[in-house]
Formats: C-alpha cells, sequence, structure tokens
C-alpha cells in the first residue's frame, strides 16, 4: 500500500496557547502550516461535566499527583479558569528572551482586565473570605481575566468544563483565523516521532483513525506541552528531554459556613501574589471545591453535600521544584520534597484560617492536595533547546510549558501566547534573512 503523505512547510504540533498562536501568526504571513492535533474538534461536551471525560487528560503520578490538561482543538485554554498573568520578575531574564512587545500586544487584543464590580458586588461569601484574608495580613486582589464580560455570565462558573458562551478565550478562534488563511487542521491525529536524517529533522510520523500517516515539513515546532512533548521528543531519539517536570500542583480546600455559601460565586476570582514564589493562594467556587474533594476523598465529599449551599472554597497553587521526570510510555514520576510540602502546608495553614474566620467551621474543612494543571520544564531552554528555542535537531523547535526551566507558580496562557507571537515573528525574520543571503 502506497504511504500516506502530506507535505508543508511548518508543522505544528498541538494547538494550544502557543500552537494555535504559531498557526495563526505563521498563516498571517503567508506561510503554509499543518497543525495535528491528538484530540477531538468537540463542541457539545463544553460547559457540562462531561467534559472531565471528553476533553480532560487526568494523570496521576507515581506519588499520586494528580495532573490535569486538555487534550482537544484549543488543548488547556478550553478547560482553563480564564486568568492571566503577567511574567512574574525575572522571568524573560531567565529565559533569555524578550517579548514584552508581544506581551503588550496580545494583553491589548485579548481584553485582559479584571471582571467590572457588577460581577462581584453581590457575591458575600467571596467577600467576606477578602475581608477574612485581611484581618490576617494578606491581599486577595481580583485577578485579571482573559474573559469578555459583555458575554460572560456571572453566575455560570464553568470555565473549568469550557465556556459554550464564547466569554472565555481560548485558541479555538486563531485556529479558525488559520485555517481561513489556508492551513490545514488534523484532528484526532496522534504524533509517534520525528523523523531525523543527518541532524535534521524531515517529518514526522502520526496514527489516525485510517492508519499510518507521513507528514513532511521543512520545520517542526513542537507545541505539545509539558506531557505531551517530551514523549514525542524521547521518542524520536532526543534523550534529554522529560526531566525538571513541575506541575504547579494545587490544594483545595472546602469548608462550610453557617451563611451563604460560594456556589454562584466565580473560581479563581480573587487571589495573593504575597506568596508568590512559593505558593499563589485564592477563592474558589464551592462547585470546584467540591469537585477536588471528590477527586480525592468521595466519601468525605458525599457526606458533605447536604451543606453544599454553605460551601466556600479557598486553593494554594504550589511553586513547586522541578524534580519530577515523565517517560517515552508515559509515566510520570513527580515527587514533592521537603520544601515543597512545607511551602504547601503553609500556604494550607494560612487558608483555614482565613476560611475559619470567614465563618467556616474549621471541623467542616476538607483539603484535597496535589492537583497540578500547569505541567512545564521537560524541554528547557539551556537543556534541550536555546534561547531560539530550537532543539540540536535541524527545523526542530518547542515552544509551549516545557521550554520554561522552572516552576513560576502562575497560570501560564497568557504568557505562553505571548512568548509563541515572539516565537513566531523570529522564526519568520529568519527565514527572510535565510533567503536574502
Amino acid at each position: 500500500m502506497d504511504e500516506r503523505r502530506i507535505e508543508t512547510q511548518i508543522a505544528v504540533i498541538g494547538s494550544g496557547a502557543a500552537g494555535g498562536t504559531i498557526a495563526r501568526e505563521l498563516t498571517r504571513r503567508g506561510m503554509n502550516v499543518v497543525v495535528v492535533e491528538k484530540g477531538p474538534d468537540w463542541n457539545w461536551p463544553i460547559g457540562h461535566y462531561i467534559a472531565y471525560r471528553t476533553l480532560y487528560n487526568i494523570h496521576r503520578s507515581k506519588e499520586n499527583v494528580i495532573i490535569r490538561r486538555g487534550v482537544c482543538t484549543g488543548g488547556s485554554t478550553v478547560i482553563y479558569s480564564g486568568n492571566a498573568f503577567n511574567p512574574p520578575a525575572g522571568f524573560m531574564e531567565m529565559l533569555g528572551i524578550d517579548f514584552s512587545d508581544d506581551l503588550a500586544v496580545m494583553r491589548k487584543e485579548l481584553g485582559v482586565a479584571p471582571l467590572p464590580d457588577s460581577f462581584y458586588k453581590g457575591w458575600s461569601a467571596s467577600l467576606r473570605l477578602v475581608e477574612s484574608a485581611q484581618q490576617h495580613g494578606i491581599t486577595l486582589k481580583l485577578q485579571e481575566k482573559l474573559i469578555d464580560s459583555d458575554k460572560c455570565v456571572p453566575g455560570c462558573d464553568s470555565c473549568l468544563l469550557g465556556c459554550k458562551r464564547g466569554a472565555k478565550w481560548t485558541s479555538r478562534p486563531f485556529l479558525e483565523e488559520a485555517k481561513a488563511g489556508g492551513a490545514l487542521l488534523l484532528t484526532r491525529t496522534e504524533v509517534e516521532r520525528i523523523e531525523i536524517e543527518n541532524g535534521k529533522a524531515r517529518g514526522l510520523w502520526a496514527r489516525d483513525r485510517e492508519g499510518d500517516l507521513f507528514i513532511a515539513a521543512e520545520k517542526i515546532i513542537l507545541c505539545a506541552g509539558g506531557i505531551g512533548t517530551p514523549i514525542i521528543l524521547l521518542k524520536s531519539g532526543i534523550k534529554n528531554a522529560g526531566t525538571h517536570f513541575f506541575t504547579d500542583p494545587m490544594s483545595i480546600l472546602f469548608g462550610v459556613t453557617r451563611g451563604k455559601g460560594m456556589r454562584s460565586e466565580m473560581t479563581y476570582t480573587f487571589a495573593s501574589e504575597d506568596y508568590l514564589g512559593e505558593f499563589l493562594m485564592g477563592t474558589t467556587s464551592a462547585q470546584n471545591s467540591m469537585t477536588a474533594q471528590v477527586l480525592r476523598h468521595p466519601v468525605k465529599a458525599l457526606a458533605k453535600l447536604p451543606s453544599f449551599p454553605h460551601g466556600i472554597g479557598m486553593f494554594v497553587k504550589l511553586c513547586d521544584s522541578a524534580g519530577g521526570r515523565i517517560d517515552e510510555t508515559g509515566a510520570i514520576s513527580k515527587p514533592l520534597d521537603a520544601d515543597d510540602r512545607g511551602r504547601m502546608e503553609k500556604g494550607i495553614r494560612l487558608a483555614k484560617k482565613i476560611m475559619t474566620s470567614a465563618g467556616a467551621d474549621p471541623d467542616s474543612i476538607l483539603v484535597a492536595r496535589y492537583i497540578g494543571g500547569h505541567p512545564g520544564g521537560t524541554a528547557g531552554i539551556g537543556r534541550v533547546v536555546n534561547s531560539s528555542l530550537q532543539t540540536d535537531i535541524g527545523g526542530l523547535y518547542v515552544c509551549d510549558a516545557s521550554v520554561i526551566p522552572r516552576s513560576m507558580g502562575v497560570p501560564l496562557v497568557l504568557i505562553l501566547v505571548s512568548l509563541a507571537r515572539w516565537f513566531s515573528r523570529s522564526l519568520v525574520s529568519s527565514e527572510t534573512a535565510a533567503s536574502a543571503s
């Protein structure tokens, strides 16, 4: 049987924050692009709990750390909370990349802003937590969002299930623009390995519902994320990938008050950066706090269901050490050292104090520990790629959270979109310079 084959100038593997942005930016600049996405292009699960079974890929490390990611068109941008963080101080210097101009452009285009006062002025439980935190010397401040408040319904709180109203930014509109500009999007197509010949990438092998497929490409850009990217690199013979894994694991707390709970109050609206570099701490809705408890200790969680209308929640997101590893089978090891555990317990103690002062019965508080959502570090700059995001293999690049050498402990979507725009501009400039010479 003849080999199934596609030829293209650029192959982008993954369609999340970085992959979707790169596809759009390169298509805008006249390049021929094929985007290869492992997951489906489904809309029907969005906004419903079935999203956890259809759009999520949930992993457990051998140490029982839970790691969540989105595997669908749009990747984890479909199931993230919509929070937007600028790069922390020293981040660009750590990468050796100044993408501040791209950050400014993307902030403006995507309308990064906090939610309007009209959204949260009636959220009595969230505001009790804000006031309680102040009493303990901690500032829970309103967070910037990648959410169009004109489309958003304040009581919905389905961001982590996908936004069926299109209020939360995802990379899907960027993919649609890329397709309109001539890009080819292949879904439910899993990349097996990169074909390397004489030190240069010449294409990739993938598998879809019809069987094996070879995509010949002049350049290949891996954007499969902190878990997907190292697996492909390792299968392709790049053995220094897969180490230094971090995932910003969270502990999520649920407690019961006598007053009104946080049932219709949006998750991650207020957060404290007072301990940035150790952990990030903030508010979660009763729904998302309860869902986390079900993941970790379902029997105790179900016993709390009658008290659900009075439930309040907080999270503690750890800036964890980069001590994990992923092998080519996808098996994950994510040990947490004594410093990691100490920082997490410090954050949990503070969150319990805040919740108790806000009216939660201290005996009612449940803690779901170590649920991660920002996998990265596994193809870090200085180890697997250089500051141009190129590997030692000619024509093979990586642009996703895996290139970040260590955890920053903050949401990464805005950072990755901005980095991807910088990378796209740099790639086009180098191509233009090479053609001119």
